[in-house]
């Protein structure tokens, strides 16, 4: 398929995990092994954030792309649920991932290891404005500029 094959590649020696690729006027059945999607036209981003061995992207659609190794659900469990929603912010930790939709709610999906991918129950209903991935927690910035660790 021609057009644009953005992939999580493994067969590279750079690239053992497979974090990323773009390959503009790829062709999506032969030059990638796993993980990949193909487009007419390139996707643009405003944001990238990088975990240990995975990445996503927020692109000018405000929709949200991670590519790389899937070990603990931080490509897969990309907030699918959460489809319809535009997001402001992605950050990433070492296995897990975290976004701000435009509605200022929080959502954070892979590894709960340390509860990195759990969103507190005091910060399911607040307006947050901003977050930070650490390897296995997060903080984030309320409206009212109070930190929620």
């Amino acid at each position: 398929m021609p057009g644009h094959c953005h992939c999580a590649d493994r067969r590279s020696s750079n690239n053992p995990a497979g974090q990323v690729t773009s390959i503009p006027g790829g062709d999506c059945d032969s030059r990638c092994d796993i993980r990949c999607y193909c487009t007419s036209t390139a996707v643009e981003y405003t944001a990238l954030a990088a975990g240990g061995f995975h990445s996503c992207g927020l692109t000018v659609a405000q929709t949200l792309r991670c590519w790389g190794r899937d070990q603990y659900g931080q490509i897969r469990g990309t907030p699918k649920p959460f489809s319809p929603l535009r997001f402001v912010q992605i950050v990433a930790g070492w296995y897990h991932n975290c976004a701000i939709s435009t509605q200022q709610r929080v959502s954070c999906w892979g590894n709960t290891y340390a509860g990195a991918s759990t969103v507190p129950s005091d910060l399911r209903q607040t307006n947050i404005i901003r977050c930070s991935a650490g390897a296995y927690h997060n903080c984030c910035l309320d409206e009212d500029h109070l930190i929620h660790c």
